[in-house]
């Protein structure tokens, strides 16, 4: 498996950031932009052209006169072969538009692009047939609108606005709203480069000569201002493809009375109302041009959070809510009989969301994720269908905030009394490796292990450096490897690690400020006050990065986490599958309701998910 210059082989073993000049920051990104300009799936980010090797033939071979079906034949074939590279060239020698709506850009990315559109990695098929809008007219679909405000939540990560975002679908489709994203548009003053909080990729760029400049005007190499393309997706549009069935092809409500900073004004007096919002604050008539009225519920993340929470016992679940939800008729008659606000009807919401690929992501991060994965070393030593186990292993900011009560509480387990004096200041990686158990292993009569199971484990964190170190301290390694051990006498594990995806030592898709740096082998809360400090590549870079990481971790055959963070919540529900419908509309309706813990019926099944520490206790899908 070839890798490439954008995103080179990622070693097993990770070496400390180093530092570079502005000048080789500046340099490189250049090249960066080039090839991503190219767009090639296979070689996306190798900056290399390849030739064309076509052998010539002596004139006596030749016959005089050739039959018109082989000159034919002839043409047709080096037209095939010659027209990638045409493609490839001609942008660049005539600054052609390389948006991700041309058709050159499509016949460049559909083919790999397609497995990294979802977390199921399955081909969904079109959700528009199967949705129900309660008997209304096709002229007033879009007169209920629950107007999803995503840039409240810009400063969160990608856990966060994920879990958010399916929040917000659970929400509008039960009150069968149309769900409408309101993002900042285009030169809107906003504190992220290039409009949105998950960076540039090279199809924002109006030419290809403004994909060769950073965003960041004060870049040693940039003497212009690159110009986005006016239509380009901004905010969390930038990363998730928000799907008409959803949405009803409806615009944003009433723009000739409401601009966009009034709708934002809005969400600011929410807050200033209570702390315990409500929807009704929200609720705003308004007319289009046409004399339309138009009810809309505009809810930024924390009252869709908080809506979700203060209302959950009330869900009910229906068969419309389901086929609003792109449910199927049969599985919209199965849901209809599950017990309100139980596991199991969270869990059937999961599977119909996870069927029909929800969340969706653009293009561009398929693509781009796509060439992230395959420059990575667990992928490059074992193939790219190896089966491997994952653990996701958050530290970073959440040890200073969220997670400081649940890390005393993990210690004092433990035994320990006096919280100024832990071990560490974190839970310690061995405990993520406890759900490997002795007992999945053959024993003898003596109980001896006879046949120790392997595993190819990746591990995903934000403090690699120090993962690595506890990973080469552990007991039982195998031929002095450090990143293989032996764990309970049972399990051959063989490590690979997350890569950074600059070097500037940050790892989550805000690390570059305001958020944790790398400082001496270890993060730390670092707060800097001048965003510009960030540009619109790194940052892509690191949006790329992180969510290849979580790409991984969903599709892993095992995954160890823990629901203390947002990226545990998330790829638990994320892994939900629905089961064959054939007796389960046969338990359906033999009943009148179905209840859900105790329940000998299995609606659901959810792959290998195991918790390293802290609660067991699954919450609603989003939460």
């Amino acid at each position: 498996m070839e890798t490439s210059t954008l995103f080179p082989r990622r070693r097993r073993g990770i070496d400390p950031p180093t530092t570079t000049t502005d000048t080789d920051a500046d340099a490189g990104d250049l090249r960066l932009s080039r090839q991503l300009q190219h767009g090639d799936d296979n070689k996306l980010f190798d900056g290399a052209i390849p030739s064309l090797s076509i052998p010539l033939y002596k004139r006596h071979h030749v016959p005089s006169s050739l039959p018109p079906k082989f000159i034919i034949f002839v043409v047709i074939l080096f037209l095939f072969t010659t027209l990638p590279l045409l493609v490839l060239i001609l942008p660049n020698l005539f600054d052609i538009n390389t948006s991700h709506n041309t058709v050159y850009h499509r016949y460049l990315t559909f083919t790999n692009r397609e497995n990294y559109l979802t977390f199921q990695g399955v081909e969904t098929f079109n959700a528009d047939n199967n949705v129900v809008v309660d008997k209304e007219k096709e002229e007033d679909k879009c007169s209920q609108i629950l107007l999803y405000f995503d840039n409240e939540y810009a400063d969160h990560g990608h856990g966060s606005q994920i879990n958010t975002y399916i929040l917000s679908i659970l929400l509008g489709t039960y009150l069968n709203r149309r769900i409408v994203l309101l993002s900042p548009p285009q030169h809107t003053d906003t504190i992220y480069h290039g409009g949105s909080p998950f960076g540039c990729p090279a199809d924002a760029f109006t030419t290809s000569t403004d994909t060769n400049y950073y965003f960041n005007v004060s870049s040693a190499t940039a003497t212009t201002t690159p110009t986005l393309q006016q239509d380009f997706p901004n905010g969390l549009s930038r990363l998730i493809d928000h799907p008409n069935w959803l949405s009803g092809g409806c615009p944003i409500p009433c723009q000739d009375t409401h601009t966009y900073d009034d709708w934002v004004q809005i969400v600011v007096n929410q807050r200033k109302l209570s702390r315990r919002k409500s929807l009704d604050s929200s609720r705003i008539s308004c007319r289009e041009r046409d004399g339309r009225q138009v009810d809309v519920i505009i809810a930024g993340g924390d009252m869709v959070r908080q809506s979700i929470q203060k209302y959950k016992d009330g869900f009910v679940p229906s068969e419309e809510w389901a086929r609003r939800l792109a449910g199927t008729v049969e599985e919209a008659k199965v849901f209809s009989k599950l017990s309100s606000n139980e596991d199991v009807m969270w869990d059937y919401i999961c599977g119909i969301l996870n069927r029909v690929g929800i969340p969706r992501f653009q293009p561009w991060i398929g693509r781009d994720v796509q060439a992230f994965i395959d420059s990575l070393d667990l992928f490059q030593d074992n193939g790219s269908d190896v089966v491997y186990d994952a653990i996701h292993v958050r530290r970073g900011d959440k040890l200073i905030l969220e997670q400081r009560p649940l890390i005393e509480s993990y210690w004092k387990s433990q035994g320990y009394t006096d919280m100024t004096t832990l071990p560490q200041d974190y839970v310690p990686f061995s405990q993520y490796l406890t759900p490997f158990d002795k007992s999945e292993c053959p024993v003898n009569e003596l109980g001896e292990v006879i046949d120790r199971k392997r595993h190819v484990v990746y591990v995903a964190t934000d403090d690699p450096y120090v993962v690595q170190d506890e990973i080469a301290r552990l007991p039982n390694h195998i031929d002095d490897d450090w990143n293989r051990v032996v764990w309970n006498d049972c399990h051959d594990l063989t490590f690979f690690i997350t890569p950074p995806a600059n070097d500037d030592g940050a790892y989550h898709l805000n690390g570059g400020h305001d958020e944790e740096r790398m400082i001496r082998g270890r993060m730390k809360r670092v707060w800097i006050s001048d965003r510009s400090q960030d540009d619109c590549h790194k940052r892509y870079r690191r949006n790329i990065a992180s969510f290849a990481d979580m790409m991984i971790l969903s599709r892993s055959r095992t995954l160890i986490a823990e629901y203390n963070s947002n990226w545990g919540r998330l790829l638990r529900s994320m892994r939900v599958r629905l089961t064959p419908l054939t007796h389960l509309l046969a338990h359906s309706e033999s009943n009148t309701k179905v209840i859900g813990r105790g329940d000998t019926t299995n609606y659901t099944v959810t792959l290998d998910f195991r918790v390293a520490w802290g609660s067991n206790e699954q919450n609603l899908p989003g939460m």
